[in-house]
């Protein structure tokens, strides 16, 4: 069950989007690619995150999990980077408390 942070972000702009058309926009991709990396993120979870029809686009229940997910673990990517840049620069200093960092 492999995939990357790629397939996150793509499902999850498809997901907020409710259409492969914006998300695709929204990504900066073509429509195939992305339609694409969420087909392997189904294929890779054997789960369908997504109900399609001609008209409509909508999560199963499976998709709309992953999404509160998803949106979470890539919150956290944010503030990781955000952080890991201040620190680097000097700006905040940190103390390790348990597994959380707390900056000063």
């Amino acid at each position: 069950m492999r995939y990357d942070l790629k397939h996150l972000s793509t499902f999850v702009a498809v997901a907020e989007e409710l259409n492969f058309h914006r998300a695709a926009e929204r990504l900066t991709m073509a429509q195939p690619a992305v339609s694409r990396i969420v087909l392997e993120l189904e294929d890779r979870l054997c789960v369908k995150l997504l109900e399609r029809t001609t008209r409509k686009l909508s999560l199963t229940e499976s998709g709309r999990y992953l999404l509160e997910e998803a949106q979470e673990i890539l919150g956290r990517i944010d503030i990781a980077e955000n952080t890991v840049r201040l620190l680097a620069s000097g700006t905040e200093t940190s103390q390790k408390v348990g597994k959380a960092y707390m900056t000063k």
